[in-house]
C-alpha cells in the first residue's frame, strides 16, 4: 500500500514539490528560462523575479569567479557541481548550496538556502574564537594521553614550549622538564589517571629552556579501549605569574611580620587586623592569640576607650597622623623605649571598607643623643662659665698671697724692731706655704683631668695609715677642737696608693679644722662588703642644703670668708673614683659635717 503510494506519479510529485527546494533552469548563457518554488516554501524569490535573468549578476563578488568556472564545467564536461555562493538578493546577501548538472543543452540547478546554517557557523567561530583569547590570556591549554603510544598531545596556550600551538611529546620527555623534586606527585597523578581516576588536580614545576613554570593540572575524561589501553583528556594551567604573585605576597608578609618596625592594621570598628612580630611581642600578645578578637584601646594604653578610637580615626580620615606624632614611655613591657615615632594612614578597600595602618618606629636612641647632645650643651656652658670662674678664682686666690707676699717683704725693709720682723716673717712664710699648697693643687688638678696620674696600689693597714694621718695632725689642732682616732682594735687592709689615700684624708681633715671652731673631729672606718669606708666626722657649721650637692665641685666652699681654693674636695672625689671607690658627704647645718669614701678591701 505505502509503495503505491510512493510510485504514484501524482504523489510523488506533490512530495518533490514539498522537500526539493527551488529548482532554475539555466541556458548555456546562464539565463534563467524556468523557476521551481515549492509551495510550501516561504521565500521572498518570486518567479518572476528571477526568471530571465542572468544568475551571474547575482552572485557576489567574493564567489563570482568559482561560479563561472563551475558552470562552464557543467556545461562543457557534463559533471555535477555542488558548492555554497553567496548571493546579493533585494539588498541582502544570501548564502545557498547551489547544485548545478547538465539537462540537454541546459543547466539545472537546486537551491537550499544555508544562510541560517552559515550564521549559526559564524556564530560557533566567533565563539571559539572567543575561547581561544580567553584560553591564551589564561595560560590553559587542552591535552590528550595515547596510553598505546605513550603520547601526549597538548593543545592550547599553556605558553611553555608552543604558546598556542599543537604538540605531540613522548610522556617520558616531558616528565623529564618536570623538577626532580616534583617528578614524584606527577607521577602518583599519571598512576590514578591509568586507573580511571579522574577529576584530580596536580600542581608541579618544570623547566624548559632558562625558566621555570608552575603548572596546574586536572584530568576530565577517561576513555578504556578494547585493547586495554586508555585515553585520557584534561586541561593545565601555567599558574607562573599566580604563583609568583603568591610567592610576592609571602614575601612581603614575611618582611612585614619580621621588620624591627612596629606595624599593625585596625578596622573601621577598632579591631586588629593585623600585627607583626614586633608589635606583638611590645604588646605581650602571643602568637596563638586571634588578633582579630583585640581591640585597639585593649592594647595601647594611649587610646583608653572606643570614643578615644573614634577621635584618632576622625583624625586620621583628615590626614592628620601621616606626618606623624612621637609617644613618650608607650611601652608598659618595655620601659627602656623612651620614644616611638608614629605613622598613620586610612586605605579603602575594593570593597570599599575603611582600614588604618600603623607604623611605629623606636627612636630611644635619637632621644637618648638628643638628651646627650642638650647635656653636652650645657656642659659646654656651664665648662666655659667654670673656666671664666676658675680664671676669676685663680687669680684672686693667687694675687691674695703675693701681695701680702710682696707687701710685708717691703715693709721688713723699713721696720727695725726684731719683734716686727719675726712678724712679717711669720705673715710672709703662712702667705707663701698658701701659694705653694694652691700651685700643688692645680698641678694635681690638672694631672688627674689629663689621666696622668700614677698609682701605686697596694695592700695598706688602716690603723698605720690613720695613726700617720692623726700624728701629721694633732699638733696643728687649735685647743678648742679635739682630734679623734677611732681606729678598729684588728687590722685590716685596702687596696690603694698610699700617698694619695694620705692627701684624701688630709683634705678632708684641713677642711673640717676650716670649718670647726669647737667640739672634735673624728677619723676612723669600718668594715662594708668587700670595700672599707672611711670617714671624718666634725661638729663644725654644717653646709647649707642648697650647697650639698655641689660641694665636689671646684672652687664651691661651705663659707666664702673661710681661705681656701675650693679645689680640695674636687681633687679627692677624682682621686677616690680613680681607685675604685666612692665619695660621700652628709651634714646637718649648724651640727656638723661627715664625710665618708670607700676603697677597695685588699
Amino acid at each position: 500500500m505505502m509503495g503505491n503510494i510512493l510510485n504514484n506519479p501524482q504523489t510523488a510529485l506533490e512530495l518533490l514539490d514539498m522537500t526539493a527546494g527551488i529548482f532554475l533552469l539555466l541556458d548555456n548563457e546562464g539565463v534563467c528560462r524556468e523557476v521551481k518554488l515549492p509551495k510550501t516554501y516561504a521565500w521572498f524569490i518570486q518567479e518572476d523575479y528571477l526568471k530571465g535573468e542572468k544568475l551571474h549578476q547575482f552572485i557576489i563578488p567574493s564567489s563570482f569567479n568559482e561560479f563561472q568556472t563551475n558552470f562552464q564545467n557543467v556545461l562543457n564536461n557534463n559533471i555535477i557541481s555542488s558548492e555554497d555562493y553567496g548571493i546579493m538578493l533585494m539588498g541582502q546577501t544570501f548564502y545557498f548550496t547551489l547544485t548545478m548538472q547538465r539537462y540537454n543543452e541546459l543547466v539545472l540547478c537546486q537551491i537550499k538556502d544555508t544562510t541560517q546554517k552559515r550564521i549559526e557557523q559564524k556564530e560557533f567561530a566567533k565563539r571559539d574564537k572567543d575561547l581561544a583569547t580567553v584560553l591564551q590570556d589564561a595560560m590553559i591549554g587542552t591535552w590528550t594521553y595515547y596510553s598505546e603510544f605513550n603520547i601526549l598531545k597538548y593543545v592550547g596556550h599553556g605558553g611553555v614550549m608552543k604558546h598556542g600551538g599543537i604538540i605531540d611529546i613522548n610522556l617520558s620527555t616531558y616528565r623529564s622538564y618536570v623538577l626532580p623534586d616534583d617528578q614524584e606527585i606527577f607521577d602518583e597523578w599519571f598512576v590514578n589517571n591509568k586507573n580511571g581516576v579522574i577529576g584530580e588536580i596536580v600542581n608541579f614545576r618544570i623547566r624548559f629552556g632558562e625558566n621555570i613554570y608552575y603548572m596546574k593540572a586536572r584530568t576530565l575524561n577517561y576513555e578504556k579501549l578494547e585493547n586495554g589501553h586508555y585515553i585520557a583528556e584534561g586541561y593545565s594551567h601555567n599558574i607562573t605569574d599566580i604563583q609568583k604573585s603568591r610567592n610576592d605576597i609571602t614575601l612581603l608578609s614575611h618582611a612585614v611580620n619580621n621588620a624591627g618596625e612596629y606595624i599593625f592594621a585596625v578596622d573601621s570598628n577598632g579591631y586588629l587586623i593585623l600585627g607583626n612580630r614586633m608589635f606583638r611581642k611590645s604588646m605581650g600578645i602571643s602568637v596563638d592569640t586571634d588578633i582579630t578578637s583585640v581591640s585597639i584601646w585593649e592594647t595601647l594604653p594611649i587610646i583608653e576607650s572606643q570614643d578615644k578610637w573614634n577621635w584618632v580615626q576622625e583624625m586620621l580620615k583628615a590626614g592628620n597622623l601621616e606626618q606623624g606624632i612621637v609617644l613618650t614611655h608607650p611601652l608598659q613591657l618595655y620601659p627602656e623605649v623612651l620614644a616611638i615615632e608614629v605613622k598613620a594612614f586610612e586605605i579603602t578597600g575594593d570593597d570599599g571598607e575603611e582600614t588604618y595602618w600603623f607604623f611605629g618606629r623606636d627612636i630611644t636612641e635619637s632621644v637618648e643623643a638628643a638628651r646627650k647632645l642638650k647635656a653636652a650643651k650645657e656642659q659646654a656652658e656651664r665648662s666655659e662659665y667654670l673656666k671664666t670662674s676658675f680664671l676669676a678664682n685663680i687669680s684672686h686666690e693667687i694675687r691674695t698671697p703675693l701681695n701680702a707676699i710682696v707687701g710685708f717683704s717691703q715693709l721688713m725693709a723699713e721696720v727695725e724692731s726684731p719683734e716686727d720682723k719675726a712678724e712679717f716673717c711669720r705673715i710672709i712664710q703662712e702667705n707663701n706655704d698658701r701659694l705653694l699648697h694652691l700651685v700643688n693643687e692645680l698641678l694635681d688638678l690638672s694631672k688627674i683631668e689629663a689621666n696622668m696620674v700614677k698609682f701605686n696600689l697596694q695592700p695598706i693597714g688602716m690603723n698605720e695609715l690613720l695613726k700617720t694621718v692623726y700624728d701629721s695632725f694633732i699638733l696643728r689642732c687649735p685647743p678648742e677642737v679635739q682630734l679623734v682616732n677611732e681606729s678598729l682594735n684588728t687590722e685590716h687592709y685596702i687596696y690603694a696608693d698610699k700617698n694619695r689615700t694620705i692627701q684624701i684624708i688630709s683634705n678632708l681633715i684641713d677642711n673640717a679644722l676650716k670649718y670647726t671652731k669647737y667640739g672634735n673631729i673624728r677619723i676612723g672606718y669600718k668594715l662594708k662588703n668587700n670595700f672599707i669606708e672611711i670617714y671624718t666626722a666634725d661638729t663644725g657649721i654644717g653646709i647649707k642644703p642648697e650647697l650639698v650637692d655641689t660641694i665636689f665641685h671646684r672652687f664651691v666652699k661651705a663659707d666664702e670668708n673661710v681661705h681656701g681654693t675650693g679645689l680640695g674636695l674636687s681633687i679627692s672625689k677624682m682621686l677616690v673614683e680613680k681607685m675604685g671607690g666612692e665619695i660621700s658627704v652628709t651634714s646637718e647645718l649648724g651640727k656638723g659635717t661627715t664625710f665618708s669614701f670607700t676603697l677597695p678591701l685588699a
